[in-house]
């Protein structure tokens, strides 16, 4: 279930400058690029993807990348940011993304937060689990 906050124009207006900077990110991308050093350009599921910041990062390096958001706002936002075209992007949850498969799978910033039941929790680990590569991983 989407929380309405997410689909608040001026919360999405404000929500990259409000999560500014690449600290958290730049975690992931190192993780994902020594993967890549290894085995290539990745398919990368971003799993609550937000306004695609991130996913277009992805993208830019040469990653195939899908992003994943309930919010249409925000899926709204990511599809007209500079580089939007360059990544698949689709409206729901782990549980609706493509059968991959996906090299891996990232779940960054607050989408975790969102999951507010362990049933939420564990069909969201079971669909990307199920949608990796043998040795995919989940960041």
């Amino acid at each position: 279930m989407v929380d309405a906050h997410y689909n608040e124009p001026r919360l999405v207006a404000l929500y990259d400058e409000d999560n500014a900077g690449t600290w958290d990110t730049d975690f992931y991308a190192g993780m994902l690029e020594a993967l890549s050093e290894q085995r290539g350009p990745l398919r990368v599921a971003d799993v609550g993807c937000g306004t695609g910041s991130f996913a277009v990062r992805l993208a830019r390096a040469g990653h195939a990348v899908t992003g994943i958001d309930p919010a249409a706002a925000m899926l709204d936002s990511a599809r007209s940011r500079d580089g939007g075209e360059l990544v698949t992007w689709l409206s729901g949850t782990a549980v609706d993304l493509p059968e991959g498969p996906f090299d891996a799978a990232v779940m960054t910033g607050h989408a975790f937060q969102c999951l507010l039941t362990e049933a939420e929790i564990l069909s969201t680990l079971e669909a990307v689990g199920s949608r990796l590569t043998p040795g995919g991983t989940f960041f």
